[in-house]
Order: C-alpha cells, then structure tokens, then sequence
C-alpha cells in the first residue's frame, strides 16, 4: 500500500514539475510569456475591480550581445540570472517581472491610479538594470529601455499591450537608450508608412524610379560652380515626391542601399563626362556614401565600374563621408577607403561638427574638403551663438589643407560672414535648390564654372 502511495506521490511530484517547467522560464525561473498572459490577466480584472490601470513595461537590455560576445553564453546567462533577481527583488509584491524571451522582460504594475507612479517605476528599472554585475570575476555593465502601455487605457489584450509597449520600446531605443517612452498611435501610423514604404521600395529600386538631383557648390571667391553634389529623390505618379530622410534608412536596413547606391553613383559619373563634354571641363560630381555601403566589401569595385563606365576620369569624382564612417574601427571599412582613394577618386567629409569632431582622423585621413552641417549656418548673420564654432571649422579646415564648405546658405548676411571668416566654398538656396539634370544644366550654361 505505501508503494501505491510513493507512486502516486512520485507521480504527482513529476506532474507539478512538468507544470511548473510549461509556465516558467528555466534560466531565470520566471514566469514565461504563457504564465505571463494569465497573470495578466488576474492583475487587470483586480485593478478593473478598483477602477484602476495596469501598466505593462517592456524592457530590452541595451548592449547585452557584447556580453555574449566577449565572454561567452555562460556568462550571459548568468548575467541575466543576476539582474533578473535584482529586479525581482526591488518590485513589491503586487508587480510581477515576466521573462518574455531572450534579453527582453516584461514588468505588471497593476492598480495604478496615477502617471508618476509608472514614471517613478521606470526610473528605477532604468538604475536597477545599469548596475555593475560581477560575472564570472568580470564587472558587466549594460543599461535598459523601457517601453510602457497601459490598461485598459491602450488596450485589454496582452498580446496587443505587449506589441504596443515593444513599439514604444523601440523609440527608446531610437531615441538614444537607457530611457523608457510611452507608446502612442503616431507610433503605430509611423510604422505602417515605413511597412508601406519598404514593400515599394525594392520594386521601386529594380525599375529605377529614382532620379537623381544636383545642386552646385559655388567658391565664394570667384562666384563659380566648383562642383555638383548629387542628390536622390524619389518622384511619384501623382507629382508628389519622397525625400531621402523618408526612404534612405529604410534601404540601408533592407540592404537596397547597395544596388541603388551602385545606380547613384554611375547617374553622377555619367552627369559629371557629359558636362565636361559641353565645356565645363574642371567639374566635380559629389556622392554622399552611406555607412551600409561598406557591409558587403564590393564598394572599391562599384566605384571603380562607375569611372570605367562613364569615363570620368577619378579625380573629378568626391565622396562625401560622414564622421560615423570614418570613426568605424572594425571591419574592412579602412582598407576599402584606402583602396577607392589608390583609384584617384577625392573624399569630403561631411555634416562636420554633428558626429565625433575626431581631430586625429582628420589628420590621418587625407580628405581635400570639411563640409560644415548647415545647423551651424541658420543663424549666421542673425546671432551670434554659432560664429565661433564656424570659424573654428574652417580654421581646422584650412591648417589642414582642406577646403570648408558652409551647408544650407540661404541669406546674403550669413554668405558675407563666411567671406569675412574665410570660407571657401558654398552650397545652399542662396544660390539654387537641389534640381533635376535638365534644369541644372541650363544653371552651368548660364553660370561660369571654374
């Protein structure tokens, strides 16, 4: 008879643990996102019953993947033992932390009947996750973002809070990390035009629906053209147009930014021989570069077929390279510069003074000109905030032998400043906006190039 009864004890043991493994995470023994869904559940019909909200915070560790990647899944996994038990321990015992997969959490606040509660809660996340964990006798520090959706405020679902909060997670993170945002509906309106747009976008990329525009850089010496920067629209049926800020992120993170930079850069070569064939043969072309562009390692040969194809010779050809590039230190991104550079193709670096402002890569960096981001010109002319900085630039600028490049002049005031602080070259309405191939030939015809 006691047999019997061990055996059905044993098999009762053996039933809870099979139970408990369905519904709790085995790293962290949390509950996992089924146990996590009835929780919810229970939470928000006790916080309905009080004519109170729940809160449903989405947490994603910010930089954890290095953690894997230096010291291995191991010790991952017990750093993610470690903060899972330090937050734990600072929620009380109404709010639950729910293991949703991964590096990512999720925490129930029910019965909240005020904003600040949540806010205060966040905050703290934010400190409890950036604490210095020792792992495996190495101090790791990473840090969170937060995103927050409420019920029934956002819906009753959890499912649907959960989608929401990661969607507002993600504008943390965009955002700059370590922070936490509130889901809202543009969130959701902002997604579905970037799902729209980036189901056009590759047939778009294969019919070539782009054009590509230009808009002159003038010196501000002689007054005349030194250079053309190509520029890329995208026009639509109804006379409508996209603009790059729209659609360029996009193609970086599908990966189209490859074929439809390749497609840039020989338009721009081929623009750039025929107007050396009507007479303006001293001409430069631009081409703005994008970091996603040196992933696949083929960037010096696509150059390389651009020149070949249009027969421009190298020199008349600039890439305009953002600080981001060259601050890269790993992959090939160097050697591959090194190698467009050994082609005799020019470099610029642009949007200076908005990224890392690195004065060692400027010098190790042979670039012939520094293009000062245009948020620094607004206001030339008009006050006096951003002069010394401007004039910093293109100081840096010329004891490197570099040529500087005011962005975005649009007023004769600030054009007259930056003759006086000696700036030599100049981009911006003042002079022309960005303009399709036809119209900017007809502004060289009319306009003396140097």
């Amino acid at each position: 008879m006691q047999s019997l009864q061990q055996e059905v004890s044993k098999v009762e043991q053996n039933r809870a643990h099979i139970q408990h493994l369905a519904h709790h995470d085995p790293l962290t023994n949390l509950p996992n996102r089924i146990l996590g869904e009835r929780l919810f559940n229970e939470k928000l019909r006790e916080s309905e019953e009080k004519g109170l909200q729940l809160a449903l915070l989405f947490i994603d560790l910010d930089n954890f993947k290095p953690v894997n990647d230096a010291l291995g899944h191991a010790a991952g996994d017990r750093f993610l033992q470690k903060i899972s038990q330090t937050i734990t321990d600072h929620l009380s015992t109404k709010q639950s932390l729910i293991r949703f997969g991964g590096d990512e959490f999720i925490v129930l606040a029910p019965e909240i009947s005020d904003k600040s509660e949540i806010d205060d809660l966040c905050k703290n996340l934010i400190t409890w996750c950036s604490n210095e964990f020792e792992v495996l006798q190495t101090k790791v520090v990473v840090s969170g973002s937060i995103g927050v959706a409420q019920a029934p405020y956002d819906g009753i679902k959890f499912k649907q809070l959960c989608r929401k909060a990661d969607i507002a997670m993600y504008e943390a993170k965009r955002n700059g990390r370590n922070r936490y945002e509130y889901y809202d509906v543009r969130f959701d309106e902002e997604n579905d035009e970037k799902f729209t747009l980036i189901q056009r976008l590759r047939p778009a990329v294969q019919a070539n629906e782009f054009e590509v525009y230009y808009q002159p850089l003038i010196d501000l010496a002689s007054n005349e053209v030194q250079a053309v920067e190509a520029l890329l629209r995208w026009p639509q049926k109804d006379g409508s147009m996209i603009f790059p800020d729209k659609f360029i992120p996009l193609a970086e993170s599908s990966g189209l930014i490859i074929p439809l930079g390749a497609w840039v850069l020989n338009q721009a070569c081929e623009f750039c021989a025929k107007q050396h064939e009507n007479g303006h043969t001293n001409l430069t072309v631009a081409v703005n570069l994008s970091f996603a562009q040196f992933k696949d390692g083929t960037l010096p040969a696509v150059v390389e077929q651009a020149l070949q194809n249009s027969q421009l010779a190298p020199q008349f050809l600039e890439l305009e390279l953002t600080e981001t590039i060259l601050a890269d230190e790993n992959g090939t991104t160097g050697e591959q510069l090194e190698a467009i550079k050994s082609l005799g193709v020019h470099f610029a670096i642009d949007d200076f003074g908005t990224g890392y402002s690195n004065l060692n890569y400027l010098q190790t960096f042979s670039a012939r000109k520094l293009k000062i981001d245009r948020i620094f010109i607004n206001t030339l002319g008009i006050g006096e905030n951003d002069a010394p900085l401007v004039a910093a630039i293109i100081s840096i600028a010329d004891s490197l032998g570099m040529k500087a490049v005011a962005e975005g002049i649009e007023s004769k005031p600030a054009l007259e400043k930056l003759i006086k602080m000696g700036c030599d070259l100049g981009q911006g309405y003042y002079w022309s906006k960005p303009l399709p191939a036809p119209e900017i030939e007809r502004l060289l015809s009319n306009h003396p190039t140097k």
